[in-house]
C-alpha cells in the first residue's frame, strides 16, 4: 500500500482545513511509521523503511507545520516528529 501512494494520499490531506481530516491523517502517518519501526527492528533494518519515502515527499515538513495547531493535532505531530528520528 506504501509503494501505491498510501503516504502521498495522507500527507496530501495533511493540507485540509478540516480538523477532523488532519486528525485521521497524522493518525495513518503515525501508524504506517511505527510499523515500519516494528518491520526494522524485527527483519534487522538498519532503519523504518518507509522514512525516505515520507522525507521525498515533504511529509516532515507538512507534519512539522502542524506543532501550531491545536493541541490535539500538535501533540500528534511531535509524536510522529519524534519517530522520524528514529
Amino acid at each position: 500500500m506504501i509503494k501505491n501512494g498510501l503516504l502521498d494520499c495522507f500527507v496530501g490531506l495533511l493540507k485540509n482545513k478540516d480538523e477532523k481530516t488532519i486528525q485521521v491523517a497524522i493518525g495513518g502517518i503515525q501508524n504506517i511509521l511505527i510499523s515500519g519501526q516494528s518491520f526494522a527492528e524485527k527483519n534487522n533494518l538498519p532503519a523504518n523503511p518507509f522514512l525516505n519515502n515520507l522525507d521525498e515527499i515533504n511529509g516532515v515538513k507538512e507534519i512539522s507545520r502542524l506543532l501550531f495547531f491545536r493541541e490535539e493535532i500538535s501533540v500528534v505531530a511531535s509524536s510522529v516528529l519524534e519517530l522520524c528520528k528514529k
